[in-house]
């Protein structure tokens, strides 16, 4: 539930999930802060948590025809028998729809993009 989801804004600040049962998940954390401009946390998401890796997430804002943009990178190193390489296109995919849910709640106000009018 993307309700449970938050981001402490500051350095070492936490971007955590609450999960049922008072657990908790700290996915990331905050190690670069410029606001309005650029976050960088730290942290392997997901599965990664667990595997001998270390993330980094840059959110990285600039103006844009009166706008704002995100450009977002996930950069991962580390070890995996199988090779990291298997992991990246399903954390992209998951990434990119999540983004996606982003953008649909900062555009209009939702996160699922209303289907297509069927015409008659």
């Amino acid at each position: 539930d993307s309700h449970n989801l938050y981001i402490e804004e500051k350095p070492m600040g936490c971007w955590c999930e609450k999960l049922p049962k008072q657990g908790s998940v700290r996915h990331m954390e905050v190690v670069f802060l410029s606001p309005g401009a650029r976050i960088v946390m730290v942290g392997g998401l997901g599965p990664l948590q667990s595997m001998a890796t270390t993330g980094t997430m840059i959110f990285q804002l600039s103006p844009a025809d009166g706008e704002t943009r995100l450009a977002v990178t996930y950069t991962v190193a580390g070890y995996l028998p199988a090779g990291l390489n298997t992991l990246a296109a399903p954390v992209d995919a998951v990434l990119g729809q999540q983004f996606t849910r982003l953008k649909n709640v900062m555009e209009k106000g939702n996160p699922v993009p209303a289907p297509p009018a069927s015409r008659p």
